[in-house]
């Protein structure tokens, strides 16, 4: 059985995935009724670049050299300082590989190219529908660093991206097994907030927020080290997002972290 280790060096360095989600812009918010963001209603809002400075600053102390992505429920390429972010990133965490995800709808491969440049090594370019998976394919047929992720099959009415609409809807079969996700992934909202995993969606399990909080005060949050302590020992139950999590089975395998000190 693993235990609580409240050590703040050991929860620093199981972090193997930042992911900031840059604001709640995205130009099919109001389109997709399966994605999340269609049932964020506030305004536009941006994270703080500041924020970002604090996390990275953070786990350079660390030595940081895991993934970074700069997606969440957001479209990145819609942030006028996408470009200077990752530079930041790269020049403060040169062994992290940054990783974005687009929808495509305001690139083309020069722009893809430039961000490529600062430091972006591989797009996942998300693709809804036969046009954009024909214009989308193109882009990435020049670019070795870009690929196709369907959200969607590649046939007329279908529109459903996955299940993590319902993840709180407890007639909803999860996949059962222990998570390393809450262990090795931190998650900061565009509001400042440490969220648990992107599939909470509606933000149930705060562990602190950035503006007023330090990051190790969130990595050491007690509500942080019990919900790891839970999904490590295959105890789902004790947090009702995840009794329904369909996340595939390779996240919760050991396998997914060998390289995790637990």
């Amino acid at each position: 059985m693993y235990k609580i280790i409240e050590n703040l060096e050991h929860q620093a360095k199981n972090v193997h995935w930042l992911e900031f989600e840059l604001s709640n812009n995205c130009q099919y918010a109001n389109d997709h009724k399966w994605c999340p963001r269609y049932h964020d209603k506030r305004d536009l809002v941006f994270l703080r670049s500041k924020i970002v400075y604090k996390v990275v600053e953070f786990f350079k102390q660390y030595d940081f050299y895991g993934r970074v992505f700069l997606s969440g429920y957001s479209e990145p390429l819609l942030d006028p300082r996408l470009v200077d972010l990752v530079k930041y990133i790269k020049a403060n965490l040169p062994k992290a590989h940054i990783l974005m995800f687009t929808n495509g709808i305001a690139c083309d491969e020069n722009l893809l190219a430039d961000v490529h440049e600062a430091g972006v090594e591989r797009f996942m370019l998300s693709v809804y529908g036969q046009k954009e998976h024909q214009r989308l394919s193109k882009i990435a047929s020049k670019l070795p660093y870009a690929s196709l992720w369907p959200r969607l099959k590649i046939t007329a009415g279908d529109n459903d991206i996955d299940n993590r609409i319902n993840v709180y809807n407890e007639d909803t079969k999860g996949c059962g097994g222990p998570c390393y996700m809450p262990t090795l992934y931190y998650f900061v909202r565009n509001n400042g907030d440490v969220n648990m995993c992107f599939w909470d969606w509606k933000y149930t399990q705060v562990f602190g927020n950035l503006y007023k909080d330090s990051v190790a005060d969130t990595l050491m949050n007690p509500k942080r080290l019990q919900i790891n302590y839970e999904l490590l020992n295959n105890n789902r139950n004790a947090i009702p997002v995840c009794k329904s999590c369909q996340l595939p089975d390779y996240r919760c395998t050991r396998e997914y972290c060998k390289d995790l000190k637990l």
